[in-house]
């Protein structure tokens, strides 16, 4: 077992060997498939999805319409906040599914970034801009998803000044709905520029030192 550990570890890196992709170029599907974990139950539906600011600087990036001064306004304020969206849900016999409530969901929430709680801000106390913000996501889930989407409920923490969440070092984001918990390890691989194995001429995530089927150091693709 220990030889099997070291094996994976020497295959992970720090961000200060990987290089930042330019948040034009993130594919937003692999950005949405790192920060979504949802529980596989048939029974039960469990989803948690952590909206970062970054997503939404990649978002705007790649619409030429946006207005760079109002993303700017947008970014900055989502900086100082950590966005977690949550469906919770029992399915019944037929597939029919009742959702838990937005009050019901919150009691069971916890939020903590490398060990610390983070501190949720009530709807009330949200800056205005902001809440603008967040209530134009509920209408635009719905388009996208249907009930589900009418059925998220979207809640704000503090991200510490002191320490804030940072998705290009070394961290972790962890989620708590009751048993249900959603582990995001940071740096996120979709912000990071992909490494090239020299042997297989194959490319491989950022975080990696070491191409797992050659045994050898990965190089930035511009080498």
């Amino acid at each position: 077992m220990r030889k099997v550990l070291l094996f994976v570890l020497c295959f992970i890196t720090f961000v200060c060997y990987s290089q930042r992709k330019e948040l034009a170029d993130v594919n937003i599907d692999d950005f949405i498939s790192e920060t979504q974990i949802s529980n596989d139950q048939t029974e039960h539906i469990e989803f948690i999805w952590w909206m970062p600011a970054e997503y939404w600087e990649a978002v705007f990036s790649k619409d030429k319409y946006s207005n760079p001064e109002e993303t700017k306004a947008i970014i900055d304020i989502l900086k100082k906040h950590i966005v977690i969206i949550v469906v919770k849900g029992k399915v019944g016999m037929f597939g029919g599914i009742t959702y838990e409530t937005r009050e019901s969901i919150l009691s069971n929430l916890n939020v903590y970034y490398n060990g610390s709680s983070l501190k949720y801000i009530k709807q009330d106390n949200l800056e205005p801009d902001l809440k603008n913000f967040i209530t134009m996501i509920g209408p635009m889930m719905k388009n996208m998803i249907g009930q589900m989407g009418e059925n998220m409920q979207i809640f704000v923490y503090e991200n510490d000044k002191k320490s804030p969440v940072d998705v290009w070092n070394d961290g972790k984001l962890l989620a708590e709905l009751k048993d249900f918990k959603a582990t995001i390890e940071l740096p996120l691989s979709s912000l990071l520029e992909e490494k090239l194995c020299p042997e297989g001429n194959k490319l491989y995530s950022g975080k990696w030192n070491f191409c797992p089927f050659h045994g050898k150091k990965l190089v930035a693709k511009s080498d």
